[in-house]
């Protein structure tokens, strides 16, 4: 190891100690479940991602003492706040899942993905309250289901988690205004959808091709086609983000943090690189940080 490279006990703690200042405090809960990891033939999706992420931060010494939480699969009556009953209902039929995730299944895939994606509802769900409790920062390592909408399912989302999330929350008295900032690389179309007539939620979207007919009264919507490199998609970021966020003044910010924007993802089109991706979230927590 070179003289001139930090010993990394040396770079964690320093580590330690931004995070701390940042947020203000201990680092922020993160809510997980095993259900999360949906192994399944022939989809670009590492299944282990999040504990892969867990492992990184406990060795790390980055992982809170209570992490992570426990995400509980969201109830029915609570899918049924955004979801219409007969779509809901259609999931348990022989095939439901081809038109959504591509490809057929067996059954006991099917009752795993749909299991999986209930917790990341749920993850969600806990993840909102307790931002809102706290009035700070809360984490769901699964979700980001953004392409579910009210009657279907669509490119792998079969519920919407978001939209779940603050129909809950409306339910329980929350009646602040929401801000949901999505850098996923595909168009959020669904969440969109869903907020369509909703002046209290906006719904940002930086993405690489833009859903037609989609439309919102309360929508920032940018379409970014090319190979987009760092400086190109920090840019469109800063451009778009700080005039919505101040402008709208949310309560409550949803922050769906895409990681296929990278350079090596094997579905996307854009060349961001780790760097680029982790000065996108100091961007927006920064910029949100100030609403």
């Amino acid at each position: 190891m070179s003289s001139q490279t930090p010993p990394l006990r040396r770079v964690l703690r320093r580590g330690r100690r931004r995070l701390g200042s940042f947020f203000g405090g201990p680092p922020p809960p993160l809510y997980y479940s095993r259900r999360y990891a949906l192994d399944l033939p022939a989809v670009a999706h590492d299944a282990r991602r999040g504990e892969r992420i867990l492992a990184f931060l406990d060795s790390a010494g980055l992982l809170p003492g209570d992490s992570p939480r426990a995400a509980e699969p969201a109830s029915f009556h609570d899918l049924c706040r955004v979801h219409r009953f007969e779509y809901l209902e259609s999931l348990n039929r022989p095939g439901a899942l081809l038109k959504i995730i591509g490809l057929s299944v067996s059954d006991e895939a099917i009752e795993r993905v749909l299991e999986g994606q209930r917790a990341m509802v749920g993850g969600t769900i806990e993840a909102a309250r307790n931002a809102l409790e706290d009035d700070g920062i809360a984490i769901n390592l699964g979700g980001g289901l953004h392409h579910a909408f009210a009657d279907r399912g669509e490119r792998f989302c079969a519920y919407n988690d978001v939209a779940v999330a603050v129909a809950v929350l409306r339910d329980e008295g929350f009646a602040g205004k929401i801000l949901v900032v999505d850098l996923d690389l595909h168009d959020g179309d669904g969440t969109r959808s869903l907020f369509a007539a909703d002046d209290s939620v906006h719904t940002v979207s930086i993405h690489n091709k833009t859903t037609p007919g989609i439309y919102a009264v309360e929508a920032t919507v940018v379409e970014l086609p090319y190979e987009v490199n760092d400086a190109a998609y920090l840019a469109a970021i800063q451009e778009h983000l700080p005039p919505v966020a101040v402008r709208f003044g949310a309560d409550l910010i949803f922050y769906l943090a895409g990681c296929d924007p990278a350079a090596d993802d094997e579905l996307g089109n854009w060349k961001v690189s780790g760097e680029g991706l982790l000065a996108r979230d100091r961007l927006v927590l920064e910029t949100t940080h100030r609403c």
